[in-house]
């Protein structure tokens, strides 16, 4: 039998405005968890950078290119979800 993987808590939606973007957004997203000792299940969408996928078990991470996004529509697929300000997990801006 196949092996069941619970579904995510939570999925970040994101976007580039050109696949060079896209893949860098993603890369930072990765090199930034790899910091804090978190490393991704699995990714996906590297080489051609319109559509990239960070799995980290409770949290996917997409990030595509803005026509992608656009087209596939994440966010009406999941429109049951609760959408969340990303702000309260972020730490607080240095001040100048």
């Amino acid at each position: 039998t196949a092996a069941r993987h619970p579904s995510p808590d939570y999925f970040v939606i994101a976007n580039g405005t050109s696949s060079t973007q896209t893949k860098a957004l993603a890369e930072e997203v990765e090199f930034k968890m790899s910091q804090l000792g978190i490393e991704p299940n699995r990714t996906e969408g590297y080489q051609g950078a319109t559509w990239v996928v960070l799995d980290y078990g409770d949290i996917i991470v997409h990030v595509f290119y803005k026509e992608t996004r656009d087209h596939y529509n994440l966010e009406r697929l999941w429109s049951d979800g609760k959408d969340i300000d990303v702000k309260q997990f972020l730490p607080d801006e240095p001040q100048d």
